[in-house]
């Protein structure tokens, strides 16, 4: 397909040439069948941001993941359905260096320590509080630097790169989450440590803590599971305020 015909499937005389955007593409990873469905579609945009987002080459199966982290294929599998992803019927590779030893790596410290019911479904409220997250990032983009791109440039290389600067910060919002999450753990926490002869309304300080979501049964994960920065000292004998 010769991208700068005018004539080329997805184009039409009054639409710019897309020939810098392909190259764009092709170079960050998208594959010819990639680039081919987009011409057929007309979702350029979507692609160059889907190219932006990825943390490289899906090259992994999940039973290559469930190999690698030393879990069952079945909890892995369960875990990336509980996350809300489709599990192919085959061995596919759907997964990327970075997610197996990310997201995997942690999963499989997860089910050790809490068992595979309680993981999954923490699995199930971590996911749905990150969907929430990505579907207010995707409309900010949209509405704001994408529509300029857009508005500046109709080839889509000007969303393409505005998309690849717009992913890259990614890395410090994790961290931006990581220090709110462990902020609420700390808020959620405080009722519980006050000694009920003190508090003045027991029952209502204590129902913040939802244990209604996860419902851990015991037994509870014992100590000796525990990585050693995780591990209490035996001298203490009461939760930090």
């Amino acid at each position: 397909m010769n991208e700068s015909d005018p004539q080329a499937p997805g184009l039409s005389p009054s639409v710019p040439s897309r020939g810098a955007l392909v190259e764009w593409l092709t170079e960050h990873g998208a594959s010819s069948d990639e680039v081919e469905r987009a011409a057929a579609t007309g979702q350029w945009n979507m692609l160059s941001g889907e190219v932006a987002l990825r943390t490289g080459k899906p090259t992994l199966s999940l039973r290559d993941a469930a190999s690698r982290v030393g879990r069952p294929y079945e909890e892995v599998a369960g875990a990336w359905r509980s996350a809300g992803f489709v599990v192919p019927e085959d061995d596919s590779p759907v997964l990327t260096e970075a997610e197996v030893d990310g997201f995997f790596a942690v999963l499989a410290l997860a089910l050790q320590l809490f068992g595979l019911d309680a993981t999954l479904q923490l699995t199930r409220v971590l996911s749905s509080s990150v969907a929430t997250i990505a579907d207010a990032l995707i409309a900010l983009f949209h509405t704001g630097l994408g529509l300029q791109a857009a508005t500046e440039d109709p080839s889509g290389l000007a969303v393409a790169h505005t998309a690849s600067a717009a992913a890259a910060p990614l890395e410090h919002l994790g961290r931006a989450v990581e220090l709110l999450l462990r902020r609420h753990i700390i808020s959620l926490m405080r009722p519980l440590i006050v000694p009920d002869e003190v508090a003045t309304d027991t029952t209502q300080s204590r129902s913040r803590w939802p244990l209604s979501i996860l419902s851990v049964s015991p037994p509870y994960p014992k100590a000796s599971l525990l990585p050693s920065s995780m591990k209490r000292s035996k001298r203490s004998t009461t939760l930090p305020t």
